[in-house]
């Protein structure tokens, strides 16, 4: 629809659409990780997230396109391939994928239970996960991470040009140098980190995030090695904390409810991060050093969090 859209109605429907992207994403999740031995959970987000940086090498072609073209013919047949790419998952999935053992039971359960019956039980799970505290630290950390990702897509750019003098054309450069240093750290060095570990990991990544965001703030204008140590730094943390995150949230959830706690989980997310965008604005409309002040604030936060997370016992849920 994105790609055909020439008014307004076109471009909402095609928000609205995109909207269930969620359930997609909850559910390709669930498929990844269910029958997966807990301990190679941190090897399987590794992976996940090494295919997503390879996709970034891609994006100077577009770059290249509307140099050639313009942005709209460019952009409409990024939208269109973007949409033969999710029918080949679709089909790719459907194909050489099979049903989870969770995911069998559960459609044992449901067979004869309406959509809203299976709604009214939120009711139930909403209390308990409040009571979980391995879950809500968890969750604690990827809604500070998540606000830090807000803060840094929507500033980031502002204030290497506007503040400290740079280039536009080096803002291309630093996703790659990102993507080419994580993946150099995934593959050559993150299988050398013990798997069972999670706090010291998490801990040391989030340092190196504080750090990054230290370099970022004193960073002298027009002083390009900066903002290169910045981005090397950053993106050892992310190598070192994202699959971690994500694996520490999926070991504290009770596995026969994981799809719809990780859908409530996102859903609470991105509603708990939301105002800090706002927030984030009003700071870098006072002074754009200052949303990286508040994330160096809520890297603090987090720290704090991991000190206090139990070390999850993978051996022994394996058993």
């Amino acid at each position: 629809v994105w790609s055909v859209s020439h008014n307004f109605w076109l471009f909402l429907a095609a928000a609205v659409l995109n909207c269930f992207e969620q359930i997609n994403q909850t559910a390709w999740y669930c498929l990844l990780i269910e029958d997966a031995r807990p301990k190679d959970l941190v090897g399987l987000y590794t992976w996940v997230n090494i295919g997503g940086l390879v996709a970034i090498f891609f994006a100077p072609l577009s770059g290249l396109f509307v140099n050639s073209y313009s942005v709209v013919p460019v952009v409409r047949v990024l939208y269109f391939v973007f949409a033969l790419t999710m029918v080949a998952k679709t089909i790719i999935t459907f194909k050489f994928c099979h049903e989870t053992k969770q995911g069998k039971i559960r459609m044992a359960e449901t067979r004869n239970v309406s959509v809203f019956q299976m709604l009214g039980e939120y009711r139930h799970l909403i209390p308990g996960l409040l009571r979980n505290r391995g879950v809500l630290k968890a969750v604690a950390v990827s809604v500070i991470l998540y606000i830090v990702n807000i803060v840094n897509t929507n500033f980031f750019s502002l204030y290497v040009t506007q503040r400290l003098g740079l280039s536009e054309n080096l803002l291309a450069v630093f996703p790659i140098l990102n993507a080419a240093v994580m993946l150099i750290f995934m593959v050559g060095i993150q299988h050398r980190i013990s798997v069972a570990k999670f706090r010291v990991p998490l801990w040391i990544g989030l340092a190196l995030y504080g750090v990054a965001a230290l370099l970022l703030i004193f960073t002298p204008a027009n002083n390009v090695g900066f903002v290169f140590l910045y981005v090397f730094v950053s993106a050892v943390a992310a190598a070192l904390v994202n699959p971690r995150k994500d694996a520490l949230l999926q070991l504290n959830i009770n596995p026969q409810e994981r799809a719809r706690l990780n859908a409530l989980i996102m859903a609470s997310t991105i509603a708990l991060s939301s105002p800090f965008g706002y927030l984030a604005g009003w700071l870098s409309s006072v002074d754009r050093r200052l949303p990286f002040a508040f994330t160096l604030v809520l890297f603090v936060i987090a720290m704090l969090v991991i000190c206090r997370v139990q070390e999850p016992q993978v051996e022994e849920k394996e058993a």
